[in-house]
């Protein structure tokens, strides 16, 4: 049996999300899967889970618990927001 393991990333791209099941992508190519309820294109995310090889999809982090990582610095709101831009004008 294999032991959890950490990844952390920005998570780019929501191949698939229906109740509550996420399929993505992080920045680093790292395709991901697990329960996350209201996934964020453009937020840092700590995913603990474990590397699965899925014979028709391959490597894949199946994630059992996440933390979004919201920034904290002038450059990573900015970036935040400019993901986010409901409501929000210059």
């Amino acid at each position: 049996m294999q032991t959890e393991s950490e990844l952390r990333g920005v998570l780019t791209h929501v191949r698939f999300h229906e109740n509550g099941f996420l399929i993505g992508k992080l920045a680093d190519g790292s395709v991901i899967k697990g329960a996350l309820r209201r996934p964020e294109v453009g937020v840092v995310y700590q995913l603990a889970g474990r590397w699965v090889d899925d014979a028709r999809h391959g490597r894949q982090f199946a994630f059992s618990s996440y933390l979004p990582i919201r920034p904290r610095d002038a450059g990573g709101i900015r970036a935040y927001l400019m993901q986010h831009p409901t409501g929000i004008g210059p």
